[in-house]
C-alpha cells in the first residue's frame, strides 16, 4: 500500500490492484482537475509496483510522472502563448502543475 499526498495532505492509497481516493478528492466530479491529476499520481504508483517505473516512490516523483502524462512537453511548447490560467484550463490540471511544468521546460532548455 502506497500513501499518497499532494500539496501536504493525504489524497489517496494505492495497492496493487486498487486505488482508494480521500473523501476530499473521491467527492470531486470526475473531470476535476485535482481528480485527474491524483489519479495520474496514482498510475505512477501503480507502475512503481509493478516495476514499471524506477523507485523509491516519492511524492515528487508521482507529481513529476503526473506532469509528464497530462502536460506532455511538446503540446505545452505549442501551446506556450497561453497563459498559466488557460493551459490549465485546457490540459485540465492543477494551475501550481503548469507552473512547475513551464519550470521544468525552461531548464531543461
Amino acid at each position: 500500500m502506497q500513501l499518497i499526498s499532494y500539496n501536504g495532505a493525504a489524497v489517496a492509497v494505492a495497492g496493487a490492484t486498487r486505488v482508494w481516493l480521500a473523501p476530499a478528492i473521491d467527492d470531486l466530479p470526475g473531470g476535476h482537475r485535482l481528480r485527474r491529476f491524483v489519479a495520474a499520481m496514482c498510475l505512477y504508483a501503480h507502475d512503481l509496483h509493478h516495476a514499471l517505473v524506477p523507485g523509491p516512490y516519492t511524492d515528487q516523483r508521482a507529481e513529476l510522472y503526473a506532469r509528464c502524462l497530462l502536460l506532455p512537453d511538446r503540446a505545452v511548447a505549442a501551446a506556450a502563448g497561453l497563459t498559466d490560467d488557460e493551459l490549465a484550463e485546457r490540459f485540465e490540471v492543477p494551475l501550481e502543475q503548469v507552473r512547475a511544468k513551464r519550470r521544468e521546460l525552461r531548464a531543461w532548455r
